[in-house]
């Protein structure tokens, strides 16, 4: 499992540039693509592989917000996995078309706590950071005349401003609060011209599937392809024929899905690098990332030149690192850490080697980018970082992912 954090606005803003178009991108093979839309035997058939026989895979345009009950043009039962949530939750401005909005069905359930995430550069709390939160409490309590809901999230946010400033918190705070709140600050957004003076350190991060109230919960329902066996597998025939024969499969579903998250945030995001310890569906609601990945031996070689080089460059061994290396937790949320891992997999690679040429694990590292309806495969024990590449500072980000592994006849 993963966290969601960003970089301070200004310095992710200069940084993000460069991840557009890194300078040693050309050195990159691509993550695999499948078919799309995929079948239930096909997804199995490439995912459910012995461990060390799989591979990252990203499927386009696999998403989709209906339902489509006919057969797909090879006489196949339908194979889009589908996410009411792509027309039930999201909509756009008629400004320019582009801005993505909370639908009317979404915005009716802002009461419900979320758990949120921001990241605090503790340099900067007095400056962009503060000033920008200040003047959104601001905005919050002049629209609270129309908006009565407004009032008690300015007196939300006046307490943890209180708290953040205090030299005791550290480089980021989880709290609990309305959707509303992210709502507020998405439409808080929309009046500032100026992209510096927009929020983009609120999120939802990896918010179970099971907290959301059950209405927006049915717009994210489990993917077919993990909770519906294939109607028939197809094996090649004993004879010199090309016929076919079938066989029949357990009528059980074929995954166990072990927990799933749903991710809104405004950019610019990041996600550190980390692995999880069961298989991922990840899925591109809203926005767009770019993501890296490594397989199990060069992702951990990397993981380690990392924490080697950040451990001797502050003189300690604690520098917040664990050392477990399967799930991360908030030692990677802090600014040096934070900024370790970004050099490592997105910036100028790993302290004292720009001048050696790339790290060896680089030179096995793919690299895609996903957008809106792309689903993609993540293998247990892969490696992976995410950022958000978007033009429009401060815009909404939402993915959903599933973690799973595939039940095996006893």
């Amino acid at each position: 499992m993963y966290r969601v954090c960003t970089l301070p606005l200004r310095q992710f803003a200069q940084r993000q540039s460069t991840t557009n178009a890194p300078r040693r991108l050309l050195h990159l093979a691509a993550i695999n693509e499948g078919n799309s839309p995929v079948t239930r035997s096909e997804f199995y058939a490439l995912t459910g592989a012995p461990d060390n026989q799989l591979k990252a895979v990203i499927f386009r345009n696999q998403v989709s917000p209906t339902n489509d009950a006919s057969p797909d043009t090879r006489g196949l039962p339908p194979s889009s996995t589908h996410i009411p949530a792509l027309n039930h939750w999201f909509a756009f401005t008629k400004l320019d078309g582009t801005r993505a909005c909370f639908t009317q069905h979404f915005r009716k359930h802002g009461q419900a706590l979320a758990a949120y995430e921001v990241v605090l550069d503790k340099t900067d709390i007095e400056g962009v950071l503060n000033a920008n939160l200040k003047a959104f409490q601001t905005w919050l309590k002049n629209t609270s005349s129309q908006v009565p809901h407004h009032g008690l999230l300015a007196e939300l946010l006046h307490h943890l401003l209180l708290e953040w400033e205090s030299p005791a918190t550290p480089g980021f705070a989880r709290f609990h609060a309305p959707l509303a709140l992210l709502d507020a600050a998405r439409q808080y957004n929309t009046t500032q011209a100026d992209p510096s003076r927009r929020l983009s350190r609120l999120y939802v991060a990896q918010m179970p599937l099971s907290n959301l109230p059950p209405s927006l919960q049915h717009g994210l329902p489990t993917p077919a392809l993990l909770t519906e066996t294939p109607s028939h597998t197809t094996t090649p025939s004993a004879s010199a024929s090309a016929s076919a024969t079938t066989t029949p499969t357990p009528t059980t579903p074929p995954a166990d899905i072990y927990t799933s998250s749903i991710w809104l945030g405004l950019e610019p995001t990041f996600t550190p690098w980390h692995r999880d310890p069961n298989h991922n569906i990840f899925c591109q609601l809203h926005g767009t990332k770019q993501v890296r990945v490594l397989p199990p031996v060069a992702g951990e070689r990397l993981f380690r030149r990392v924490l080697d080089t950040h451990h001797r460059s502050h003189h300690s061994t604690s520098s917040g690192f664990s050392g477990s290396s399967a799930i991360r937790g908030e030692e990677m949320m802090h600014s040096s850490e934070r900024q370790a891992w970004y050099d490592a997999v997105w910036g100028e690679g790993v302290k004292g080697e720009e001048e050696q040429g790339l790290a060896p694990e680089y030179q096995l590292m793919q690299h895609a980018e996903v957008g809106p309806r792309d689903m993609m495969f993540i293998p247990k024990g892969w490696w992976h970082s995410f950022v958000s590449t978007s033009d429009v500072e401060g815009g909404l980000n939402a993915s959903v992912n599933w973690w799973f592994r595939w039940r095996r006849p006893s």
